[in-house]
């Protein structure tokens, strides 16, 4: 056995044992509940900001995460498309009741993580204008990350690699933005400022 099966079966090795935790981590794991509350925050900062200069850089996080999350989407398409590893509960049969308990048995690959490259993403490009808001997603992701290992769907090093791939893919997304697409985002922000949408 490999050091992130261990780190996995010790960190799933809790699932049991702990009622109010196994709730906890199926509510985190879920597909939807962190990825739209990063979503909508994120979402919020479009609209956010006391003076005309701290909106604008919430609106260029807002832009840098939603083109990082369609990005860093791509590329794990790309992944999975060539390589695929299958679940833990595949390799670890013994824990599929846990994940019938407290999930479901998804069947696409297992590495890299999407809900770990998505709101990573995310996180990072609000991070790079926001930083009190990213940190806050950054948490959220973690846990959301953390919770998916908990419940049997992912190793430690699906959700490692799925962030790093989010947050580098965001990183290099945003440069693009900056220095190719800089003012035609800002003519877009300003018309949709002149139709009260920013």
């Amino acid at each position: 056995m490999n050091l992130d099966q261990n780190i996995f079966l010790w960190i799933s090795g809790l699932a049991g044992k702990f009622e109010v935790l196994d709730w906890i981590a199926s509510l985190l794991a879920n597909d939807y509940f962190i990825p739209a509350a990063v979503a909508m925050i994120a979402f919020g900062l479009w609209f956010s900001g006391v003076t005309s200069q701290e909106r604008r850089r919430n609106q260029w996080g807002f832009i840098y995460a939603v083109a990082g999350f369609g990005c860093s989407s791509l590329v794990v398409a790309a992944i999975n498309s060539v390589y695929f590893r299958p679940r833990p509960y595949v390799v670890f049969p013994q824990i599929i009741p846990q994940v019938d308990r407290l999930f479901y048995q998804p069947t696409v690959s297992s590495f890299p993580s999407y809900p770990a490259a998505l709101t990573f993403a995310f996180a990072f490009g609000i991070w790079m204008q926001n930083k009190k808001v990213g940190t806050l997603l950054f948490c959220l992701s973690a846990f959301m990350s953390l919770a998916r290992i908990y419940v049997g769907v992912h190793y430690a090093s699906d959700v490692v690699t799925g962030a790093i791939i989010g947050i580098v893919v965001t990183y290099f997304v945003s440069l693009l933005l900056k220095k190719v697409l800089r003012p035609i985002i800002n003519l877009l922000i300003v018309t949709l400022e002149h139709l009260f949408l920013a």
